[in-house]
């Protein structure tokens, strides 16, 4: 950008770590998504259980974050694999919240 002038970047709110070093090798059942968390909040919903299986889009939890509801969505369909918080838990920043492969 020239001297002055502003370059924003699109970055997701919840982003999704992947947990596999080159995903074109990686078959479907190696895959393991990460649902982070990027901001303190509140765990205020959970919506699935551990060893369901999710859809792409499908509700997997909501948190309250800055007097807010974010609910976080899956990225692509798999069976969740870990819950690693539960309802009402208070949760720091870049918390591992739920695992989906």
């Amino acid at each position: 950008p020239a001297s002055g002038s502003i370059c924003l970047t699109h970055l997701p709110r919840f982003p999704v770590r992947n947990n596999y070093p080159d995903e074109e090798k990686a078959s479907e059942n190696e895959k393991v998504r990460i649902y982070q968390s990027t901001m303190p909040g509140k765990v205020v919903k959970i919506a699935v259980k551990e060893g369901a299986q999710v859809t792409t889009g499908q509700l997997l939890l909501v948190m309250e974050a800055m007097k807010m509801e974010h609910s976080i969505l899956a990225k692509g369909n798999g069976s969740v694999t870990k819950i690693n918080v539960k309802e009402g838990q208070v949760i720091e920043a870049r918390v591992n919240l739920v695992e989906v492969s």
